[in-house]
């Protein structure tokens, strides 16, 4: 039986290839980004991988856990913002998204582009301290919130306020 998205949320991961950012930082978020992707594809909510392009691939860890899912994608962008030059805003109004929660490595970079981008292009943004990195002592304890409080980004600090928000959604 085929599973309709009933969902106005996705779960967009960003950046997570082996050939980016710190290898340990990503060892320690990749387990919580598996269990969100496994929510997703419990409450058919559409996972979006994208890739910076020319980067490696994405950990196989995260791939494997989205492999034969009708709702997932991975894309390709070439610069920092996933919404600039990409599929991933036709990916969501597709599926009628108009909030996602977002995940990766590089925080203070490609993932505030990507924040950034969002809401002039009618997308609310959620963002788990546990689903991201960025660049050590930047991106650590309050500086995580304030980061994101500037775009006017919600911020959960765990993965366990993810999978709630990802029900309730």
């Amino acid at each position: 039986m085929k599973k309709t998205i009933k969902h106005k949320t996705a779960f967009v991961l960003v950046d997570m290839q082996t050939d980016v950012g710190s290898k340990k930082a990503k060892r320690a978020i990749i387990p919580h980004q598996v269990a969100i992707l496994k929510d997703c594809i419990r409450l058919s909510i559409p996972v979006v991988i994208v890739e910076f392009e020319g980067r490696g691939a994405t950990h196989s860890e995260l791939t494997d856990a989205i492999s034969g899912y009708q709702h997932g994608h991975i894309i390709q962008k070439c610069g920092w913002s996933a919404l600039r030059e990409t599929t991933l805003a036709k990916i969501l109004t597709d599926f009628r998204v108009d909030t996602f929660l977002l995940g990766g490595i590089e925080a203070c970079a490609c993932l505030y582009d990507t924040a950034s981008d969002a809401r002039p292009q009618g997308f609310r943004v959620v963002v788990c301290g546990d689903l991201t990195a960025g660049y050590e002592r930047r991106y650590a304890g309050s500086n995580r919130r304030d980061l994101w409080q500037t775009l006017g980004v919600h911020y959960l600090e765990n993965r366990g306020a993810a999978h709630r928000f990802l029900e309730a959604s």
